[in-house]
């Protein structure tokens, strides 16, 4: 199996101005630290452009990746198809409080479902894509929101249903 140690190459965290220790703590652990404006999508696209790396992995600030993620991505990323290709990883919640559980668990069906039949994962399961797809795609549009669906829509309109691939772990 691989570790994430084995598979990341670099870490870059783009940040808005937070007033947390955002800065301190991703710069403690290593990653690279790219200032940019506000909005999701003007922030992935700098956080792409600071970094040569062929594979990309975009992972928001507030999601963590599921045990074994690194064998899923080496998977993918050894496949020959997978050069056009979007990969994402199955939608949780960490939701502990048992009255809310079950609302937690009717949307993570209903996301499962959008991006298996729909092929219209969002940005917060995760999206890895090699560097080259990724340009040809034009990259994230520098927008507030839905720069996730942006993306994926492009990938589907110009290359059809086939370039969203699930992976076989969860992103929380």
């Amino acid at each position: 199996l691989k570790t994430g140690r084995d598979l990341i190459a670099e870490i870059v965290v783009c940040d808005s101005g937070s007033t947390d220790k955002t800065v301190e703590i991703a710069q403690a652990g290593g990653a690279q630290i790219v200032m940019a404006a506000r909005g999701r999508g003007v922030q992935l696209r700098a956080g792409a452009v600071a970094t040569s790396a062929p594979w990309l992995l975009f992972l928001h600030a507030d999601t963590w990746l599921e045990d074994g993620w690194a064998d899923a991505v080496s998977h993918f990323i050894a496949r020959p198809e997978s050069a056009e290709r979007l990969g994402h990883f199955a939608f949780q919640l960490d939701e502990t409080d048992p009255a809310m559980a079950h609302k937690a668990r009717r949307l993570e069906r209903m996301v499962a479902w959008r991006s298996d039949h729909l092929k219209l994962p969002y940005g917060d399961q995760g999206l890895v894509v090699s560097r080259d797809f990724y340009e040809r795609l034009g990259g994230y549009d520098p927008v507030p929101l839905m720069e996730d669906v942006q993306l994926v829509q492009r990938a589907v309109m110009g290359y059809g249903r086939r370039t969203i691939a699930a992976l076989d772990r969860k992103a929380t």
